[in-house]
């Protein structure tokens, strides 16, 4: 590792940080997970992603092994993780939030005028514990996104159970974000692991029951 993190320096000096974002850090034969694509999204277009950044993986299937735990229903979940490399060029921080149909309807309708407000809805009134990490993205509060909403209702508004990931760049103060399905269940709630462990500093989950 000590190698690894000596070639993100290096390449910091010579082309600001990581590589090409074009290409993903997964090999060619593994679809890249849709939450992971809003990883490279949030980081500049200078930068390149080096092939240990993002832990490669294929896209889970809702396969079940005859001898899995019998698994707990949510009414919604929160997960937060920090990750940071040497130096501070990459400080990124992801939030991921799950709510059952009616709670991501709410959100949704929160968000039509600013992003922020469904955030301050979620952590006022759903998860109150998550509100000192939610509280970096006071940034979302002038911004309207219709896509992002539209994303929501997408899956909301056929009573499916969505996780709303919101990725905060701390470094150049971007942010990405999106809404894909979840099914509702606490073994598919965990702080986002895309990006490579060795650059965690911190994490924290929390569940509705």
């Amino acid at each position: 590792m000590k190698k690894i993190l000596s070639l993100v320096l290096s390449l910091a000096v010579v082309s600001g940080l990581f590589g090409a974002v074009g290409a993903s850090a997964a090999p060619a034969d593994l679809p890249v997970d849709p939450v992971d694509q809003l990883v490279l999204e949030v980081l500049p277009k200078d930068i390149v992603v080096p092939a240990d950044f993002l832990n490669s993986r294929a896209v889970p299937t809702d396969s079940v092994s005859p001898f899995a735990e019998i698994d707990t229903p949510l009414n919604g979940a929160y997960s937060y993780a920090r990750y940071k490399a040497a130096g501070g060029r990459v400080d990124i921080e992801m939030h991921q939030i799950y709510l059952n149909p009616m709670d991501a309807r709410a959100f949704a309708r929160e968000s039509e005028t600013s992003i922020f407000e469904g955030i301050v809805w979620f952590g006022a009134s759903f998860i109150p514990a998550a509100g000192p990490y939610l509280a970096t993205l006071g940034l979302l509060k002038t911004v309207s996104d219709a896509n992002f909403v539209s994303s929501i209702r997408q899956y909301a508004d056929v009573d499916q159970g969505v996780m709303i990931s919101i990725y905060y760049d701390r470094w150049y103060g971007t942010t990405s974000r999106g809404a894909t399905y979840w099914n509702g269940m606490k073994d598919s709630v965990k702080a986002n692991d895309s990006i490579s462990s060795d650059y965690l500093i911190s994490s924290y989950v929390n569940y509705k029951y």
